[in-house]
């Protein structure tokens, strides 16, 4: 009994995966810039302050679904989803890059734990890792193996 609680609470769950580029675009280049995006908010943790995100395209993020950051081919350093603001929660360093809002403009706001793991691609890849392109959620139905290993670690 106390295995079908756990599993009914996992099926809750979603997983949110964001690729990290490994290098920075120019500024006022216009293009997305992941890797200055994620060293902002490894900055604010600094300060004691929390993790924020933008969540997938369709706003699905609930509380305590799981956010990982992907360094494709080499980790995904994961976080817990610990409150949820309306757009108008944006970083006011955002709204001067305008960068940040290519594909991003109706897209509520995350606040995420500390980092609670860090798994390697390699140990992944096991369950069907995959390239991460643009902030997605893990499908149960095709990378089920791959949600609920991660569903599963937390």
């Amino acid at each position: 009994m106390a295995n079908q609680i756990t599993q009914n609470k996992l099926d809750h769950r979603k997983v949110i995966l964001t690729p990290i580029a490994k290098n920075k675009h120019c500024l006022g280049s216009g293009k997305p810039d992941s890797n200055r995006d994620y060293e902002e908010q490894q900055e604010r943790t600094m300060k004691g302050e929390p993790w924020m995100w933008d969540d997938g395209k369709k706003n699905q993020a609930q509380i305590g679904d799981i956010f990982g950051f992907v360094h494709n081919f080499d980790k995904i350093i994961f976080h817990k989803v610990t409150v949820i603001h309306p757009i108008t929660g944006q970083l006011p360093s955002w709204a001067i890059r305008p960068s940040r809002h290519i594909n991003q403009r109706n897209r509520k706001i995350l606040c995420l734990s500390k980092e609670i793991d860090c798994i390697s691609w390699n140990t992944l890849n096991n369950y069907g890792v995959y390239k991460v392109q643009g902030t997605t959620y893990v499908n149960k139905k095709n990378k089920k193996e791959l949600n609920n290993f991660i569903l599963s670690h937390f």
